[in-house]
């Protein structure tokens, strides 16, 4: 069952709906389930992780939903070809590497000692903030 087309922009209550639903439900487990995790006594990570997973769930069992209602049956084949997933190559992967360590220098070495010096943390050093 071949019926990849070109895809049209969408009108703005569709837009609304598509955009606006996943964003609350960021929004609640950021700014609503993370804060109340961590009043239980959960470490910040894994309430984190699991706040943001939950809206992370519901988008992917939305996607399979409407992927089902198009009339595709649930197999890794038209799953691959509805959301257009390709093999990455060579290139994509050294891409990919050289994100990943990019991302593990700046915040280790870039960001980590900015924010611990931006917080006072290096003012028991007696390093002033403060000309």
């Amino acid at each position: 069952m071949n019926r990849l087309f070109a895809l049209k922009p969408l009108s703005f209550w569709p837009s609304l709906l598509y955009f606006g639903i996943p964003a609350l439900l960021f929004f609640g487990g950021f700014y609503g389930l993370m804060p109340w995790l961590i009043t239980l006594g959960w470490l910040p990570f894994y309430a984190y992780m699991l706040a943001l997973s939950i809206p992370f769930f519901f988008m992917h069992t939305a996607s399979l939903v409407c992927l089902r209602q198009e009339g595709y049956p649930l197999t890794w084949n038209s799953i691959r070809t509805c959301f257009r997933l390709i093999r990455m190559d060579g290139q994509d992967w050294l891409w990919a590497i050289g994100v990943h360590i990019l991302a593990e220098v700046l915040s280790n070495f870039v960001i980590g000692p900015a924010s611990t010096f931006s917080s006072g943390g290096m003012q028991s050093k007696g390093v002033s903030c403060y000309v």
